[in-house]
């Protein structure tokens, strides 16, 4: 996808079409090639080699007989010499297999869904953490009690939280299993898959960013 948007372009001004551009131009004229068009020819060539520097393998090859024509033309300003273009391969190229980058990099590359603990701890900076169930509302605090051999719970937004397991060290894990305690808004809001029980007007605990 990279390799097709650098060939493209921003505005379809990219090497691919200037190359297209450049071969009907000298194909069509008469006379030898001039020092603008020797010109030209350095200026795609070093373009498209900038690319095949990084492209995918599968098209390494194909790049190189697109280029073929300004490569050859810029080796013979130096050394001398009739310049014929190679045809075959280079409408190989052109018409074969680069033309799919032009449908390639029309197409908007999809925007990744953030997961859900991304998300809120975008919103929520500070969360997930763990704190001490004691600095918990009192509701879920005695919810808690007999239920924790730790002492420790996971604050996953502002007032819910879910049980600390010491063999879950990753806090992301607990915003998609098990199940979240705490204030009945919050948990409806931005955990309304997980179960657990739910209280009204439950605020973040003393440990919690404020």
């Amino acid at each position: 996808m990279t390799t097709c948007r650098d060939l493209i372009g921003t505005a379809n001004d990219g090497p691919l079409y200037r190359m297209v551009k450049f071969v009907s131009t000298i194909t069509a004229q008469s006379a030898p090639p001039s020092a603008g068009d020797v010109e030209t020819a350095n200026a795609l060539a070093e373009s498209l080699d900038r690319i095949n520097a990084t492209a995918d393998s599968s098209l390494k090859s194909d790049l190189e007989s697109f280029s073929a024509p300004a490569d050859d033309l810029v080796r013979l300003s130096k050394t001398g010499g009739q310049y014929n273009i190679r045809n075959a391969k280079w409408k190989t190229a052109a018409t074969s297999a680069l033309p799919r980058c032009a449908t390639e990099a029309s197409t908007p590359t999809p925007t990744p869904t953030p997961d859900l603990a991304s998300t809120i701890s975008a919103k929520f900076l500070g969360y997930p953490l763990i704190v001490d169930v004691s600095s918990l509302d009192y509701r879920v605090a005695n919810w808690y009690s007999g239920k924790l051999n730790n002492g420790k719970v996971v604050a996953l937004v502002p007032g819910v939280y879910a049980l600390y397991n010491p063999n879950v060290p990753d806090l992301k894990k607990y915003y998609t299993a098990g199940s979240a305690d705490g204030d009945t808004t919050m948990k409806d809001t931005y955990l309304p898959d997980l179960g657990g029980a739910g209280w009204s007007g439950v605020q973040s605990g003393s440990q919690e960013p404020k």
